[in-house]
């Protein structure tokens, strides 16, 4: 997983080539790196998509959701996967949160950057798993009307706990923290799988926004 100082940056609120900013990010992940153990599982499903959500065929599992239906129009299956950088990660950011504010803030970035170039990698090779079929971005809950309670039938369908340690609390957070849940619409239609997940999202005043 490649360290990407840029998107870092980007999640610090700085601009590109701030060079505080990336000094911060550079010494946040050089106390990372070493913390850091992603692990990740995913599994394939048939599904029925529909107006207000998707319906897995085979355990009759469903996501009830109007935007997460739209999203996966078109496709016959889906893939459910879930990734964490480990529980070391979240140890290193509270120590980090006890004795300075600015790194430990540079240091949720660095990890925000990196779950997500984690689950890209993850999403590659779930690609190379279906060939000839092309993947839509990742949709998880919490976006759009997916509720968050959505979190704990991905955890029990993957059985998360026991292959990658990933648990829920009673709020609905993931534990450890850097951690992502999503679905992935597969479909024969590449012209519907663009991989700008910007352009899906809804909140067009995100200051994160890419274009």
């Amino acid at each position: 997983m490649k360290y990407a100082r840029d998107e870092a940056v980007r999640y610090m609120g700085a601009r590109k080539g701030d060079h505080d900013a990336q000094m911060l990010a550079d010494m946040a992940y050089l106390q990372l790196r070493n913390e850091v153990r992603a692990k990740s599982c995913w599994q394939l499903f048939e599904c029925s998509v529909d107006a207000a959500g998707v319906t897995l065929t085979a355990g009759k599992m469903r996501f009830t959701s109007r935007q997460l239906g739209q999203h996966l129009q078109g496709c016959g299956q889906i893939a459910v996967m879930a990734a964490t950088l480990g529980s070391g990660a979240d140890s290193a950011l509270r120590r980090l949160a006890l004795t300075n504010v600015a790194q430990a803030a540079a240091a949720q970035a660095v990890c925000a950057a990196l779950i997500e170039r984690y689950c890209d990698e993850v999403q590659r090779e779930i690609a190379q798993a279906v060939p000839g079929l092309y993947l839509k971005p990742r949709f998880s809950p919490g976006y759009g009307d997916w509720q968050l309670e959505d979190q704990q039938k991905i955890l029990q369908l993957l059985n998360c706990e026991k292959k990658i340690g990933l648990t829920l609390t009673d709020g609905y957070m993931l534990t450890p923290v850097k951690s992502v849940t999503a679905v992935i619409g597969l479909s024969v239609d590449a012209a519907a799988c663009h991989t700008n997940k910007c352009r899906e999202c809804t909140n067009s005043g995100c200051e994160f926004r890419k274009e």
